[in-house]
């Protein structure tokens, strides 16, 4: 399995879970053994000398064949004379990596935890326990299974992160569509994706449902005149088409934003119809029609639209 290669500045010590930017630029303190970097503090000490935190991070994260006794297991040891990194055993590092929890071998986060299981451990108390609930066991399974958990330990300290998940947990917020609209943010949006994705909430077509919502504002606040119109065309007209096609399992943010465009302009046209000659759609007149085509594109009276 190839090495799992650090993305960003974070970086591990067996001494700390909590993740910055690694100091490297400074000249004094000492090298890694690795990278050869100025370190002014080193995260682990091994046979082969101080590791930075970068390079003990990609250590514990590094899993595969190791090419001296041909287990699969993790590598966190220096490359061999054929190339790869070797395991733990063979590089003589005297560290058991084995977590407590799970027994895999990994970089432990906390404790003799691995990631993993240190997230699981903290989704459990968020959630005031190990959930019931099949499709909050299922997201918790999700959420651990992530290439990267330390991310996703990050990203459950947010305030608004924490108050979504202890509502899920002690059912304030049901979980259902109905329940997480009620919840807008995109944390909500990415535990709704999650959900949908593993099968664990129905599939909802988020163009379709924010134009149903769209609909609904635009409609607000106009005469009787011009709103009724406008929600014949809007709801038997383009909503049944674009339902349609969602249906039909295509995608349809390319008709919702055409859809969205003709309805305001249907809007402009009746409203000005309305303002300017006190008639409404059915009592148009091929004159009225001409008059608002020979104002432009939008219509010979921008100021007087309602938008």
């Amino acid at each position: 399995m190839a090495a799992v290669a650090s993305r960003g500045p974070a970086g591990l010590s067996p001494r700390s879970t909590i993740q910055g930017r690694p100091r490297i630029t400074s000249t004094t303190g000492n090298p890694c053994a690795r990278c050869g970097r100025k370190i002014p503090r080193v995260a682990v000490t091994w046979p082969e000398g101080r590791l930075c935190n970068i390079c003990y991070y990609n250590a514990v994260h590094t899993r595969g064949v190791c090419p001296e006794c041909l287990q699969d297991r993790l590598l966190p040891g220096p490359a061999s004379a054929g190339g790869g990194p070797i395991c733990a055993t063979c590089a003589e590092i005297p560290h058991d990596f084995h977590c407590d929890s799970c027994d895999t071998e990994a970089g432990h986060h906390r404790g003799r935890l691995c990631a993993r299981c240190a997230l699981r451990a903290d989704l459990h108390q968020v959630l005031g326990g190990e959930p019931e609930h099949p499709a909050l066991r299922g997201l918790v399974d999700a959420l651990c299974a992530s290439e990267r958990p330390e991310s996703i330990l990050v990203w459950k300290r947010s305030p608004k992160v924490q108050t979504l998940l202890r509502g899920l947990g002690d059912g304030t917020i049901p979980i259902s569509h109905e329940g997480l609209d009620a919840v807008p943010g995109k944390p909500t949006e990415h535990i709704r994706a999650l959900l949908q994705h593993h099968g664990l909430l129905p599939y909802r077509d988020a163009y379709l449902h924010r134009f149903e919502e769209w609909i609904a504002v635009k409609l607000e606040g106009l005469p009787a005149e011009v709103r009724q119109p406008v929600q014949h065309f809007a709801t038997w007209h383009h909503l049944r088409n674009i339902r349609a096609k969602s249906e039909a399992g295509a995608n349809t943010r390319g008709p919702v934003h055409s859809a969205k465009q003709e309805i305001t302009e249907t809007v402009k046209f009746l409203t000005w119809l309305h303002q300017t000659h006190h008639r409404t759609a059915a009592t148009c007149t091929q004159q009225d029609a001409d008059e608002w085509l020979a104002g432009g594109p939008t219509g010979p009276d921008p100021g007087s639209w309602t938008r």
